[in-house]
């Protein structure tokens, strides 16, 4: 019975000794080697916020269900609704021009092919209007934005209609010579109806007086030039000063002239004075050349320095004021008289081509000169 009961006892510390041993094996440290180490079993999986758990259907079909911890963004907390297209504000995006249909700040919108800036509605969707700088066909005239003035020649009014300009039919003086369009008038020569200008070379009487001391033949016709250029007349450096200095005349001081008849002559005012240079030689002009660059008449029997004859040839090889150098009262020349003193001696006046030979002055008096275009 004692040996049973020592036998016992010696198994059941024995059986606590292992279990001790056991628990001690268990409370190692998992430290010791990789997570892969031989003999130890890899770590469990934990299920992550965004793992899929498999489930069986009932009719024993296999699925996947989310397990996600997030749920799906809204369309509201993008910052904006499904439908029209929106700026960083939220606000819509306007509508482009063109599109037919009249938007915010749009003035009028015919359409892409409809929009014409000839037209009602421009491309930029402007409704069309005077001062715009753009011609409205069938409505406006003309259109040079802020350019338009009543008073411009050539130009465009305020209301959008053609201002001053050659072949409206009235004689602007400040920048035609004539108009083609306006009534005819007996006696003036051709109008050219695109420039305005005579279809005529031109003939004045020099407004300035001077002595006889012009500066030579030269000089003259500088002043000639000088003034055809003061009031901008066509051609205005080819005037020269109707004066001979004894050997030269007009024949050989306007070359063009003589070697291009038929094309006539007129005064500032349009008058015709001569069919041509040839024409004015042998019967002397039509109509006294009182007429000066300015368009002034001058009173009757006004003198010109001269120095030609009544035949057209120098008047004089000594008297011509020393070659137009000298005005001193013992030189001279030959003068004529622009105009008679009445109608009454106008025939005489012409018969006796006085406008260019009728009379001498001494080179200190002054007198005008005749400028002729060439």
């Amino acid at each position: 019975m004692r040996g049973f009961t020592l036998l016992g006892l010696f198994g059941l510390l024995m059986a606590l000794a292992g279990c001790q041993s056991g628990d001690e094996a268990r409370a190692e440290p998992p430290g010791k080697g990789g997570p892969n180490e031989p003999g130890e079993d890899p770590p469990a999986p934990q299920p992550s916020s965004a793992s899929t758990v498999p489930t069986t259907g009932v009719d024993g079909s296999t699925t996947v269900a989310s397990t996600s911890s997030t749920s799906s963004t809204s369309s509201s907390e993008l910052g904006g609704t499904t439908g029209a297209p929106s700026t960083s504000t939220g606000a819509p995006v306007p509508e482009a021009c063109g599109d037919g249909e009249l938007d915010p700040g749009e003035q009028c919108d015919a359409g892409y092919q409809d929009n014409n800036d000839s037209a009602a509605c421009t491309k930029e969707c402007k409704l069309a209007a005077c001062g715009d700088g753009l011609l409205w066909v069938g409505e406006e005239q003309c259109d040079h934005g802020a350019n338009n003035n009543d008073a411009v020649y050539n130009g465009c009014s305020e209301s959008c209609e053609f201002g001053p300009r050659c072949g409206d039919g009235v004689l602007q003086p400040d920048d035609e010579e004539c108009d083609a369009s306006a009534p005819a008038i007996e006696g003036l020569a051709p109008c050219d109806p695109v420039a305005c200008r005579y279809l005529a070379r031109i003939a004045f009487v020099s407004d300035a007086k001077f002595f006889g001391a012009l500066g030579g033949l030269a000089l003259a016709d500088a002043a000639c030039v000088a003034a055809a250029v003061s009031q901008g007349f066509d051609n205005s450096s080819s005037f020269k000063a109707w004066l001979s200095d004894g050997v030269a005349a007009p024949q050989t001081r306007l070359k063009q002239a003589a070697e291009d008849p038929g094309y006539p002559y007129v005064r500032r005012d349009g008058q015709l004075l001569a069919e041509d240079l040839a024409d004015l030689i042998a019967h002397g002009p039509k109509l006294p050349l009182e007429v000066t660059e300015t368009g002034a008449v001058l009173a009757a029997q006004e003198p010109a320095w001269t120095n030609i004859g009544a035949d057209g040839a120098p008047f004089s090889v000594v008297n011509h004021c020393k070659e137009w150098t000298s005005k001193g009262f013992l030189d001279s020349a030959r003068v004529g008289k622009i105009s008679p003193a009445s109608a009454a001696e106008l025939a005489i006046w012409k018969a006796e081509r006085r406008w260019t030979s009728a009379g001498v002055f001494t080179c200190n008096y002054v007198a005008h000169i005749y400028c002729f275009e060439d």
